[in-house]
C-alpha cells in the first residue's frame, strides 16, 4: 500500500495497524492482514538438500512452478497488481535469493570434484623430471696442474696400448717388458714431482689417486725382459720400429708443454 505523500497520522497509524491484524481488515480499496508463517519449505533449503543429497533427487531441476510464477504478473497480498517499482524490488529479492543458492551449489560441487588419475599421473612425471643443474664453471688450469693432467692423459694412450700388445705375440717377447719397466719408472717419477709441486692438497691427492690406478694395472703386465725379441726370432712383421717402444712416445705427443721450472 503506497502511502507517499499521505500526511494524516490516523491514516498512517490505521494502514500499520491493519497489517499485523490476522482478521482481513479493508483500507481505502485494499484488503491488509498478517498471513502468518511462511506454510511451504524455503526455496533455499529445498535447493540446499537436494545439493548435499542427490541420491534422494527424483528430478533434478529448478520448480516450472516456481519459474512459471516469477513470469506471472506479480500482485499483492490484497489482490491489486504492483506499481512498477514495487515490482522491480520484488523481482531482484527473488534473484538475489536464487544467486545465493547457485553459489552455495558452485561452492558444494567444487569441494566435491575429484581430480582425475590421468592429471595425478601426469602431476608426478612432472615432479619426478630431473631439474636442470646449473654448470659449475671451472677455474682455468695452472701451469703445474695442466702439466700434470697433460701427463696422465698421455698415459691413458699408452696403457691402451700396452692391453693390446699383452694380447699378442709381444705378451712372450722382451720389447714389451722393457717399455713397461721403463713407463713405471716414468711413472714413478712423475709422482715424486707431484708431491714437491705447489699445488693444493686435495688437487694433488686426485692426481696421486689417478696415478696409482695406472700403477696397478702397470703391475698386471709382462715384466720379465729375459725373453727373446719376436722380432729376431722371426715372429714380428712390424717392420724394422717396434710398437712396444714407440708407445712411450705418445707421452711426448700427448703431454705438450715442458715441465714447470719448479717441477
Amino acid at each position: 500500500m503506497d502511502l507517499t505523500g499521505e500526511m494524516n497520522p490516523e491514516i498512517i497509524a490505521k494502514a500499520v495497524w491493519s497489517c499485523y491484524q490476522e482478521k482481513p481488515t479493508p483500507l481505502q480499496g485494499f484488503t491488509l492482514y498478517d498471513p502468518g508463517s511462511f506454510a511451504e519449505t524455503g526455496f533455499s533449503c529445498c535447493l540446499t538438500w537436494r545439493v548435499k543429497h542427490p541420491e534422494e533427487i527424483e528430478g533434478w531441476e529448478i520448480d516450472e512452478k516456481f519459474i512459471r510464477k516469477i513470469e506471472e504478473p506479480l500482485e499483492k497480498k490484497g489482490g491489486e497488481p504492483m506499481k512498477g517499482s514495487e515490482k522491480i524490488l520484488s523481482l531482484t529479492k527473488r534473484l538475489l535469493k536464487v544467486t545465493e543458492e547457485l553459489a552455495e551449489i558452485a561452492r558444494l560441487c567444487i569441494e566435491g570434484l575429484e581430480i582425475p588419475e590421468e592429471a595425478l599421473r601426469e602431476k608426478r612425471l612432472e615432479e619426478e623430471k630431473p631439474k636442470p643443474t646449473i654448470p659449475i664453471k671451472e677455474e682455468p688450469l695452472t701451469e703445474e696442474e695442466l702439466y700434470f693432467t697433460n701427463q696422465l692423459r698421455g698415459y691413458k694412450g699408452v696403457l691402451a696400448a700396452f692391453k693390446a700388445l699383452d694380447g699378442d705375440i709381444c705378451h712372450d717377447g722382451c720389447s714389451f717388458p722393457a717399455a713397461v719397466i721403463s713407463a713405471q719408472k716414468r711413472l714413478k717419477n712423475l709422482k715424486a714431482s707431484l708431491d714437491k709441486s705447489s699445488l693444493p692438497v686435495k688437487k694433488k691427492e686426485k692426481l696421486r689417486r689417478e696415478m696409482d690406478g695406472f700403477e696397478g694395472v702397470l703391475q698386471g703386465l709382462p715384466q720379465d725382459t729375459s725373453q727373446p725379441c719376436q722380432k729376431t726370432v722371426g715372429n714380428c712383421t712390424i717392420g724394422s720400429g717396434c710398437f712396444a717402444n714407440a708407445s712411450l712416445d705418445l707421452l711426448k705427443l700427448i703431454t705438450g708443454s715442458a715441465s714447470p721450472s719448479n717441477v
